[in-house]
């Protein structure tokens, strides 16, 4: 096993590359009722560097096809974002006019990408069997919007000293899968601030449990210490959820994991 770079491989054109740093450790927590404000957890001591399959040489894994998106409530283009398959890339792609890519994966098993756009917080996203056949889509929070990451849905200020984890639960159908998710868990074990869950409204609970009757398929982690995640999804009876079993988490970025989920057979 590889040990994690403690600095992303420099990419051509990306002036905050330094920004994305590893750590590690494990945690969870649960809780429910009105969001108080509070300061962020003082990091812990760095514990040894995560690691990764060494088959970053194991030759052409796929093609990944996908489109970048600025989740703001006043989009802009997001022509020109940087699209690099993490860590064996050397060579990025960038979104075009319509703001899509198409990339060509070195790692067969499990591989990982990185979007960077100026004045967007950097994006992790883990791929699946799933995504390689039907695109990705990569949403963008602005550092400029009123909007990034915001207290009163996260119950506390974001500080680039952390990461964020999504956990994002989608049908074949359907980018959101709302009807699967009620009843949903998820957990890693990197210590983390709190865990929230929103839905399509931007309505929001605290805890990583999807609310029956919830039109969520959004399982947040806030505050994220850095370090390589494992991730758990826990899906209701009569489903079942797939994604990645561990994504790394690095400072000012967030991380974003796919789980599709379907009726159990």
């Amino acid at each position: 096993m590889a040990a994690l770079d403690p600095i992303l491989p420099p990419m051509p054109g990306s002036s905050f590359r330094s920004c994305l740093l590893a750590l590690a450790a494990a945690a969870a927590t649960t809780g429910c009722g009105d969001i108080t404000l509070r300061d962020a957890p003082e990091p812990e001591t760095p514990t040894p560097e995560p690691t990764l399959p060494p088959d970053c040489e194991s030759g052409h894994g796929a093609t990944v096809t996908g489109d970048v998106g600025d989740l703001g409530h006043h989009p802009i283009s997001t022509t020109g974002a940087e699209v690099l398959e993490w860590p064996c890339g050397e060579e990025p792609v960038y979104t075009g006019r319509n703001e899509s890519f198409e990339l060509d994966l070195i790692r067969a098993d499990r591989p990982i990408i990185s979007v960077l756009f100026d004045d967007f917080i950097p994006v992790i996203v883990g791929i699946a069997g799933e995504d390689l056949d039907n695109g990705i889509e990569v949403a963008l929070y602005s550092r400029l919007s009123e909007y990034i990451f915001r207290p009163e849905d996260f119950g506390a200020e974001y500080d680039p000293a952390y990461g964020a984890l999504l956990v994002h639960l989608f049908t074949g159908e359907d980018s959101a899968a709302s009807a699967f998710s009620g009843g949903a868990s998820a957990a890693i074990d990197l210590p983390y601030d709190s865990a929230w869950i929103l839905d399509t409204t931007d309505a929001h609970d605290e805890g990583h449990t999807v609310p029956i009757g919830s039109s969520s398929a959004e399982i947040w982690f806030f505050l994220v210490e850095p370090g390589m995640a494992t991730i758990e999804v826990v899906p209701p009876d009569g489903a079942v959820c797939t994604g990645p079993s561990e994504l790394p988490v690095f400072a000012d970025t967030y991380t974003h994991a796919n789980f599709l989920c379907a009726a159990a057979d």
